[in-house]
This record gives structure tokens, sequence and C-alpha cells, in this order.
């Protein structure tokens, strides 16, 4: 546009605007909303700049070769996010030009300074740009403002006790940056960041304002130091990683600037809707028993099935009754008193899905006689029933009103899930305006029915509530492969689903989890964090930018690989795992993840690294990112595959490159975004997937085990055998013969999990499983359909696994991780062969405070070695076999130390011994190849 025209084009808008009453956010100027005024005030700069100066009117110019640096202005009280995002943009600013860091400081710059840019509202910007842009209405909401020789950058801020609560000028810092000085941040680390380089930084003049719809933008990152404590410092992992602890700290640094840029870390509703009532059996169940859910068997907060019992953290409330009422406000007024901004308390009754709800008159007088069933467990009693909701709306509606009656007109809600037994919405109760819900549903990580199914309930929710929130497990979604590293996208869909809630009344997100598997699920992962701030936003274009960004010459490529994924994954969707955690993922992942498959994403990989080759050095960097991810893709798939042969009765070597491919990834990029380590670590232990993603061991194959005595006698003593959290043990038995085996779930401390159990034939097919409830024992039997050795598998979370008899010999099997037994006195037995020069025996106790003793005793019953009080560095048992020395039966004795009692005792044999062991010397099983030519008349075993 030339000068002439451009004066007469500012001549007409100031003709319009002054005769329109256009609303504030009526009108689009360009890609900015702007209202009347605004456009006025921009009109009279652009004509005085034009007319002037005789340049390109309006051009703001913030950096210019030869010429002074901007200065970034703050308030001098500038709350704590408008600081720490000037420093933000005082940094990128700074790497865009290439030049030394820009001042950031809370006075006024002299004349010799460059353009100002203001950060945080101060009198002065009113000086420049007037008082009525900061007039904010709605929460969070700011204003970026550009004419010559300034830029403000100015939001709704607020500061209640020690905690900022809204946030607009950080907020609109991280937008500028994005949207008008062009930084992207695709995942967290220097890789992921793309920030162009420029000698001159200039725009037109312009007037940009915003409110985010969704005041809650919470993806739960999972942290690295914490999974480090919880992971890697377990005693059961044998391999620690060099600096761990400070490359985790500084990946968790940089996720928290990822949370910054894209505006989730700031959000201004805190929906607090957490299961509320975990803690409140411990305090109050000796003087206030009725507090708690009358159970069909009379009692109170007890006895619920899967294993949830006394005392716990899923024990359910008798919620009709005024007294509980009344102490959940005194909690409230507790929670207020040392943090006075919050304005949301749960009333989500503790987890437990569909177990253990009240069965008292008052409590079932709330629900209604019809409507949606769910399925109701007790203690010995199950049930269908219609569904909660009904009963917990009024509940909350209870509260609510509470709230009102005690705060007045304060802004203070009930927070409250609907989820579980009390998902659907209500048939009969209208819900307080001060209750806010938040729906638990994977919306477009779920088959279609159930995609649809959820939006209908979302819909009737948001017809009622006045503040609706997300709360998806999207990272738990389809088999629970967003866990192990495999490619979960579900990016169109996202981008579906969010326009539709937005629609109906969205105001807040909360995702469990982002595990950091970012080059596997990195696009989705951004598309959530972009969709969060604008849930309307073009997925399409959002997804063009991030390839383009990313991956320059190869972004058609990479696009194009990231498109198979997700085809495939609306596949397994449909199959009906998206409603699974884990269950049958060695079942999923061959189905759908074929050869054909990662043949043709190979193809594409190949093709994107051809086209960066000659490119630049980040670009090659990037693509090689993505193709760490395509190796872990490979090498699960091979793995799951080969492990499940192995059960079959392969040999384990041929797992054994699979696996080492596995961890080596893994290892090999720690310090890095490619692979979440720790939480794959973590999965693979608690979600009972050791042996399809586990180290490949002799012992996990079906068929090659026989006894060592044809007398195999069961446990007699109920003390012999108590492993704590998890084992796998093992029975031998003929085809046809009844096998007996009496299982207990041993309590510790106040842990209340269920102890789970599969049993695996010969062939590795199920033969039987089940639950087993907090301190109850359960006879399981079965005809053993073939002669072999069948495995029993147990879970019990943190609790013990106790076998108290048995009429077979009962063996525990190591599973590539230290056998964990409880700290009581234990005898176990173990194989040594004679063609062996030397062996390792391994016992640990747990930390400084944990101690144990250890015995090892020869096949003759003398003892070899002792010793007491062992910490958690453990103590390695090193035999050589010489003529004093018989192979045979050999038995280990362990047990607390001297100083200070053992909670947990650690063992594990060499790599040479058969990783099995027996707690009756007649039980011993073998593998075939070193039990053949045992004499069972050895005194040994008799």
């Amino acid at each position: 546009m030339y000068h002439g025209e451009k004066i007469l084009f500012n001549l007409c808008l100031i003709h319009c605007f002054a005769k329109s009453e256009v609303a504030m956010d009526a009108c689009m100027f360009g890609e900015f909303r702007v209202c009347r005024w605004l456009v006025l005030g921009v009109c009279m700069s652009l004509m005085v700049a034009s007319a002037s100066l005789g340049e390109e009117a309006g051009e703001v110019v913030l950096v210019e070769p030869g010429k002074a640096l901007p200065v970034i202005v703050i308030p001098q009280d500038a709350p704590p996010h408008t600081a720490e995002a000037a420093e933000e943009l005082a940094h990128y600013l700074s790497r865009i030009v290439g030049a030394d860091e820009i001042v950031v400081t809370d006075e006024i710059p002299n004349g010799s300074a460059g353009a100002t840019i203001w950060v945080g509202h101060r009198p002065e910007v009113e000086d420049v740009f007037g008082a009525e842009p900061f007039a904010f209405e709605r929460p969070e909401a700011f204003v970026v403002m550009a004419q010559p020789g300034h830029v403000a950058i100015v939001g709704r801020d607020a500061v209640v006790g020690r905690a900022q609560v809204e946030s607009g000028t950080a907020n609109g810092v991280y937008t500028f940056l994005q949207k008008h000085l062009g930084v992207r941040w695709l995942w967290p680390g220097e890789l992921g960041e793309d920030v162009p380089s420029r000698e001159r930084v200039a725009f037109e003049s312009f007037v940009y304002e915003y409110h985010p719809q969704l005041r809650q933008r919470l993806l739960r990152l999972t942290t690295n130091r914490a999974g480090h404590v919880s992971v890697l410092g377990r005693t059961e992992v044998d391999r620690p990683i060099p600096d761990l602890e400070a490359i985790a700290k500084r990946k968790d640094e940089e996720v928290s600037r990822w949370q910054r840029v894209q505006r989730l870390a700031h959000g201004s509703f805190n929906m607090r809707a957490q299961h509320a009532f975990q803690d409140w059996w411990s305090r109050y169940q000796a003087d206030n028993p009725d507090f708690f859910a009358l159970q069909p068997d009379g009692g109170r907060g007890r006895n619920i099935a899967t294993g949830w019992s006394t005392p716990g953290q899923h024990i359910k409330l008798c919620v009709s009754n005024p007294r509980v009422w009344d102490q959940w406000l005194v909690e409230v007024e507790r929670d207020l008193a040392n943090r006075p901004h919050l304005t949301v308390f749960s009333g989500s009754p503790n987890d437990g899905t569909s177990n253990g709800y009240c069965v008292c008159e008052d409590c079932r007088a709330w629900d209604p006689d019809s409507g949606p069933t769910v399925e109701l467990r007790w203690d010995g009693h199950e049930e269908e029933h219609v569904a909660l909701t009904d009963r917990y709306v009024r509940f909350w509606n209870k509260l609510a009103r509470g709230l009102r009656d005690r705060y007045g007109d304060r802004d203070m809600y009930v927070g409250a899930w609907a989820y579980a037994a009390y998902r659907t919405p209500p048939v009969e109760t209208a819900l307080e305006p001060n209750v806010a819900i938040g729906f638990v549903g994977n919306l477009p990580a779920s088959p279609t029915a159930q995609r649809e199914q959820d939006k209908e309930n979302w819909r009737q929710w948001a017809e009622m509530a006045e503040k609706m929130v997300w709360r998806p497990n999207l990272g738990h979604a389809a088999a629970g492969l967003g866990y192990w590293g495999l490619p979960l996208l579900y990016t169109a869909r996202a981008g579906e689903d969010f326009a539709f809630l937005a629609d109906h009344n969205m105001m807040g997100l909360d995702v469990d989890s982002v595990y950091h598997h970012w080059s596997t699920q990195g696009p989705q992962y951004y598309v959530l964090a972009q969709l969060a701030w604008d849930p309307r936003a073009d997925v399409q274009a959002l997804l063009d930018d991030y390839y383009e960004r990313g991956f320059g010459s190869a972004a058609s490529s990479i696009q194009a690989y990231f498109d198979l994924f997700e085809r495939v994954q609306y596949e397994v969707f449909e199959a009906g795992a998206g409603l699974s955690r884990e269950a049958h993922i060695e079942k999923i992942v061959p189905e759908f993840y074929t050869a054909e498959l990662l043949e043709e994403a190979d193809a594409l990989l190949r093709v994107a690294e051809a086209q960066v080759q000659d490119g630049h050095e980040i670009l090659r960097d990037r693509v090689a990112f993505i193709r760490t991810g395509f190796e872990l893709i490979e090498a699960q798939v091979e793995l799951m595959a080969k492990m499940t042969a192995i059960r079959e009765g392969a040999s384990p070597a041929i797992a054994v490159d699979a696996f080492q491919r596995t961890q080596q990834l893994f290892e090999n990029n720690f310090d890095n975004f490619a692979l979440g380590y720790l939480q794959y670590m973590n999965f693979k232990q608690y979600r009972r997937l050791q042996r399809y993603l586990g180290p490949p061991i002799p012992e996990m194959q079906q068929t090659n085990m026989i006894p060592l005595s044809a007398d195999s006698a069961g446990i007699k003593d109920p003390e012999q055998l108590v492993v704590r959290r998890r084992a796998t043990f093992m029975v031998y038995a003929d085809g046809g013969e009844r096998v007996t085996l009496e299982l207990e779930n041993r309590q510790l401390s106040d842990y209340d999990e269920a102890l789970t159990f599969v049993v695996q034939g010969p062939n590795g097919a199920l033969v039987e499983d089940g639950s087993i409830n907090v301190g109850r024992r359960q006879v399981v039997t079965f005809t053993a359909p073939s002669r072999g050795t069948y495995r029993v598998h147990c879970e019990a979370g943190r609790n013990r696994i106790g076998f108290r008899t048995t009429n077979r010999a009962v063996m525990l099997m190591e599973e590539g991780v230290r056998a964990r037994l409880s700290g009581d006195e234990q005898v176990l037995y173990f194989w040594v062969p004679e063609d062996i020069d030397s062996f390792e025996v391994y016992v640990s106790g747990r930390g400084e405070r944990s101690l144990a003793r250890a015995e090892l005793l020869d096949p003759q019953g003398s003892v070899q070695a002792e010793v007491d009080n062992i910490d958690g560095d453990g103590h390695s048992f090193q035999m050589k076999m010489a003529d004093s020395l018989r192979p045979g039966l050999w038995t280990l004795k362990v047990g607390p130390g001297s100083k200070r009692r053992a909670q947990d005792i650690f063992v594990r044999l060499g790599g040479t011994l058969p990783q099995v062991f027996a707690v009756e010397p007649k039980g011993m099983l073998l593998p075939e190849e070193f039990g053949k030519d045992w004499d069972a008349g050895d005194p040994s075993v008799q």
C-alpha cells in the first residue's frame, strides 16, 4: 500500500468507526480482534506517522542493526509470574537478534534507550496508551498493543496471600513470543525449541486481546526426579545411570519451562475434585463410626470387595449423614486458614469405582427408582443398582448450600468428579450453581460408540453445571500404549472433541497424564497443549506448523509417518482397546503393529533422513530424534512376540537381543526427551508386564521344569513363604491331578490393595485368576489339564503374599528382579549344579534402618557363610567350589538383623544358578537339563 493510499484508508476507517456501535469483540482487523476506540487510536497514529515521517505508517521497530536495543519495563511491585515472564521475553528476544541479554528493569528508561516494552501495568503505560485498554473484566484477560516506540503486554493479574491466582500478563508475554515473534516450543529442552534468527524485528502497529475460555489448563507432566526416587531408587533396579539426579533435575526444569510457555502453568481456576476423604477413616473411625458407609453385614466402612478394606483410602462415607456435611465444612475452614486463595473444595468420594457404598435407608432413599444401572459390590455381595449420581448430587448440593450459608457471596465451589458409579447425569436432582463438575471420560481416545455416549453425558451435565472441567485419563488409554512409548495419537479427534466441549460449557482441563515419550507421542502432546489454550484452534494448521517448523524440508515425510500411526491407532480404539489400561497388550501390539506397517513407517523415515541430509544440523538431529522412537517401537514389537514364544517353550536366548536393545535405547536417551524411561520402568513393574517386556529368563518357559523328588510335599508351616508386593510361584502337577493352593493377602501398615493372581498352565494358557481382599485367605483349586509346571503370578500392591498350605510343593521363581521377602525368618533352598566352579548369592536389607541377617548352608547342613546387619547396599556371598564344597541342594536362611529389624529382605541367585527357590527340600523343581541325572535317593533331599 502506497503512502497516499494508506492515509486514505485510515480516513475511511475513522469515518466508519466513529459512527459505529460495534461491541468490544465484534470486529476483526486482520488477524487481531479490535474495538472501536482502539481502531480510532491506531488510525490516528498511522496518519501522524505517515504524514510526518514519510515512512511505512505505524511500523513498530523493536530491534534494528546499529540502534539501541529495547528495554523491558516491569512494575516495581511486579507479581512473580510477571517478572518471570519478562525475563523469558528478554532471553528469547536476545536469542532472536543474537544480542547480549536485553535489560529488564522496573525503572523508566532514559531517552537514549530503544523501544520500550511494557510488561505488566504501571501508571506510565496509561500515559502512552490511555487507561481504557486495561480495564479487564474477564479472568486472565490481556492485551498486547504496539505503536511506534512502544509495545505493551498487560493482563489481569491477581495475588491472594502469597499465591498468584491470575497471570494474564505472563500468558500475554508467552502469546506474544509465539504469535508475534515466531518462537515455537515443540517439546521440552533445547532440541525442541525453534527460535527464528533476525537482524531486524519490526511489525505494523496492532492491538491483540484475548481471554482463555479454559481457566484450568492442566496436562499432568510426570516428573523425572520423583520418578528417580520412586523407580530407579528401588533395590529391584540394578543398572544405575551416571549423574542421574542432576539430569533428572535439569529435565524437570525444562518441563516446567515448557508448561509455562505453552500457557499451561498459570490458570485461574484450580479444580480441586480429588478423592476427598482418604484420611477420614484413620482420623474419625474411632469416635465417629457413623461417618462411614454402612455395609450389608452391618459394619461400617469395611470389608469392601476386591481388597479395599480397613483402614484405607477407598472407604466410602454415609453421605446422607448431616454430621458428615458439618465436618466437611470444618475441613474447608481449616484449608482456608492455610491457603486463603482456594475457591474449590472437593466433595468427590474415595476411589474404588463400584465398591463399598452405603446401604443405609437414608442413602438409598436418595437413589431414584429407575435410571442407568451400575454393578455395585461389597464383601460377599454384589448387585445391579441404579447409578448413584442422584445420591451424590444431593450430597454435593448439601455441601454447596453449606458453603453459601457460611461464606455468603464469596466465589466458592464444591468440586466433584462425574466418575465411576456416579458418572452418568442425575435423573431427578438439579445441581446447585456452586457445584463444579469434572467429567471423567476419554472421548477422542475411545471407540466411537463410547465416544458418542460420553459426549451425550457431557452435554446433559453441561446443561445443569455452570462450571465443567474435562478430566480424561488419556495417558492410560488403549491398553496403556501411552506407558510403553508406542504412538498413542488421536490429534484429529482431539480437535473435534475440544470444539464440542468448548461449545458445551467447558472451562477447564485436567489430563492424566503425559509420560514424556516425545519421539513417538510428541505431536499429540503439542496439540493438547495448544487446544488447552484455544479449544477451537485449527488442528491441521497447528500440525502443519509443527512439522514445518520442526523438520523443515522433511516436514511432509515426518507428517506422513505420524499420520500412518494415527490411522492405526483409530483401529485400535475401535477394537475396544480404548477401554482398558493394559489388558491384552501382548495381543494388541502384534495384531496392529504388523511387519508391513513398520516397513512403511521405516521407508518414510528414510525419505525424511535423505531430505535433511544436507540441511541444518538441528533438522538432522530432530529427524534422528524421531528415529529413536521408531527403534523403540520396533524393539518392543519384536520383544513382545519373542517373550510370548518363550512362554510357549522357545529358548530365552531368542529375546535377549531385543530386550537389550530396548533397555539400551532408554538408557542412551535418559538425558533427553525422546523416551520416558522412568515412566516405562515404573509401569513395567506395576502393571505386571515383566513377562512381556522384562528380561528373558529360563524360568519363563512353561515346559522344562521337573521335580527333583517324586515325593513333592506341600507346605505345612504357614510362615515358611511370605513375599512382598509381587511374586511368581511354581507348582508341578501330573495331568488330571487336583491342585490346591491357599493364598493369603497379608496387610502391611494401612495399605489396602487387593492381591490379584493368575494361574498359567504349562503352555501358557490361563487356568484360573481372581483377587483376594486384604487380610483374607482364598483356596485356589484347579485340575491340572496336563503334566508340567504351573505358574502362579501374584500382585499384592504394597502388601504381602503368603502361601499358607498347598498339596503340592511350591517354588519361588525370580523373574528378572530380586525376590522381595518379608522381614521374618525364612528358609529357602536352591540348586547348585555339578559343572560350575563358583556361584553367587546376594542378600540385602533396605537402606540403613532396615537390616537383614543371612546364613548359607551346604548340602550337608554346615554353615559356610553368615553375615549380620546387612543394609541396603547388600552383601554378595561369593562361593568357590572346592573339595570341601559339594554341588546339590543348598540352604539360605534369612531374617532380621540383630541391630535393627528388616521390613523387607531382598535375595537373588547368580546367573549360573537355576533362578528358583524351594521352601521344602523335596519340592525342588529344576530345569530338565539340571535335574535329569539327579539321584533322588541322596540324603540331602530325603
